[in-house]
């Protein structure tokens, strides 16, 4: 299999994915102005976990990622009823989920579980078939960018914001 070139770097008209598994840093918010500025889409990909404030409110959009393993969402001015049907099924999921986390992140690791959940969100899909960069942040996220980028076959898969800044010509 011949290796094909990259994309002519530049950040005009680029849809960038910045994904991320822990707080990103304010290097990382820099970035996003840096590359907004040169007229690239920036959407960060993620958890909602503290700190993740700072990047949603500069990128161009923002993509909440939730395990599969989080307890069910109960409306808290909504409770169901103490031993009716809806209150019985989410006891149920919820014991379901929490004896089969430990045993699943054990043997496919936190990194596969963050795919696992890219995969099952239609507009994380979306982001990462159409983006033009996906960029991991951190360790947990390189895992997720290299499915990603087994999708996208046209997208640079980038580990760091460095490079990615050195690929999207923004490098100083």
């Amino acid at each position: 299999m011949t290796e094909r070139p990259a994309p002519t770097p530049h950040a005009d008209h680029q849809t960038i994915a910045f994904v991320y598994t822990s707080p990103p840093t304010v290097m990382v918010v820099d970035s996003i102005k840096r590359i907004r500025e040169q007229g690239g889409r920036v959407v960060i990909l993620g958890p909602q976990i503290k700190g993740y404030e700072k990047a949603a409110d500069v990128a161009d959009g923002f993509i909440f990622l939730r395990q599969r393993f989080v307890p069910v969402y109960v409306d808290p001015d909504n409770r169901p009823r103490r031993y009716s049907l809806p209150w019985a099924s989410i006891v149920a999921r919820n014991l379901t989920r929490k004896a089969t986390q430990k045993p699943a992140k054990r043997v496919l690791g936190a990194s596969t579980l963050w795919w696992i959940a890219a995969k099952h969100n239609r507009q994380a899909l979306a982001l990462l078939d159409g983006a033009d960069v996906i960029t991991a942040l951190d360790a947990g996220a390189v895992y997720l960018v290299w499915e990603a980028a087994r999708r996208n076959r046209h997208a640079a898969a980038i580990n760091g914001i460095g490079p990615t800044l050195e690929h999207l010509g923004l490098a100083r």
